[in-house]
């Protein structure tokens, strides 16, 4: 029994960690640069952020501070809204 309930654990405990990394996170940060063409935002600490698809960017300008809901995809942050921070 105990060379059974082991390996279930191990693999539960794998799956959380999954579900865990694709939870979505708040972010915030003030913009530096947006490219249309790469549907990309780059913060002033650097950060990259990929747009999904039918997040718009027309709201959005260089200097503004900005909040986002986002995940971890294949290393990088997937955003899927941003918005103007409130002041």
């Amino acid at each position: 029994m105990k060379k059974i309930v082991v390996p279930v654990l191990a693999a539960a405990f794998a799956a959380s960690m999954s579900l865990a990394q694709a939870a979505t996170m708040d972010g915030q940060g003030v913009i530096q640069t947006i490219s249309a063409a790469a549907h990309t935002v780059v913060l002033k600490d650097g950060k990259t952020l990929q747009l999904a698809k039918g997040v718009s960017l027309s709201d959005l300008k260089a200097g503004e501070s900005v909040s986002y809901k986002y995940e971890m995809k294949d290393g990088k942050i997937a955003v899927s809204q941003i918005q103007k921070a409130a002041n």
